[in-house]
């Protein structure tokens, strides 16, 4: 569990899970979303402006950093660099049609498995997800509200420098809005249970929070932040 430490909470919001909105579903059960009503799926909170990033040689190094961060021991680097590619999928949520394709006409370069040198650079979008701590940095008064991302225009910081434990509103963790209990069946009523990306086995899967400019998120999908901070459900 992360423990945010400031001397300002206010500056802080916690991005809501989906039946924290005003349907109170999970996206799956809410008819808005006209989804498969018995999967889970990813709890994007897409942004103002859909920047993506490059993901350049360093930026690749570094995101293979983060989401391996929290890697169980079990896991070989040859399955950490196959949840790499399936985690940044041209198909994914994180990627959105930019990323890695098992077809060579969708694929990008991938610096981590050393393919595709022929291929232009994947492209993160400029996105956060359900249960993820941002750091306000401007007005909260409309409807829009500006938040603090790391700079998708430079080099990205030093692993050391900058990761979930360090920065965890802008090191974020990917989630699955599910329709599913506690006790792991499906239900209509709740309470329903958020769950980590699978790429790491259960344990945090990490990206950056990334634009390419200034960058705000809806008013209405944030709420205060519950400390200790717990990304899946509070």
């Amino acid at each position: 569990m992360i423990k945010i430490i400031v001397k300002n909470t206010s500056q802080y919001r916690r991005v809501l899970h989906d039946y924290e909105r005003a349907s109170g579903l999970p996206r799956s059960l809410d008819p808005a979303y006209d989804l498969d009503d018995y999967q889970g799926f990813p709890e994007m909170c897409p942004c103002k402006d859909y920047w993506f990033m490059p993901m350049t040689d360093a930026w690749q190094e570094y995101q293979f950093a983060l989401l391996t961060e929290y890697s169980p021991a079990s896991m070989t680097i040859a399955e950490r660099k196959k949840a790499w590619r399936n985690f940044y999928d041209t198909g994914k949520a994180i990627c959105n049609n930019h990323g890695f394709s098992a077809k060579p006409k969708s694929d990008h370069r991938d610096y981590i498995n050393g393919t595709g040198d022929d291929k232009g650079l994947p492209a993160l979008q400029s996105i956060t997800m359900g249960g993820n701590v941002v750091k306000v940095i401007g007005d909260i008064t409309g409807d829009w509200v500006q938040v603090e991302t790391l700079d998708g225009n430079k080099p990205p910081p030093a692993f050391a420098d900058c990761n979930r434990e360090t920065h965890p509103w802008l090191i974020h963790i990917a989630t699955n809005s599910t329709p599913f209990g506690y006790d792991g069946l499906w239900t209509k009523t709740g309470p329903w249970r958020v769950d980590p990306f699978p790429h790491n086995k259960g344990r945090h899967c990490c990206f950056p929070f990334v634009s390419r400019g200034p960058q705000f998120i809806w008013a209405d999908r944030l709420g205060a932040v519950v400390l200790p901070h717990h990304p899946y459900n509070p």
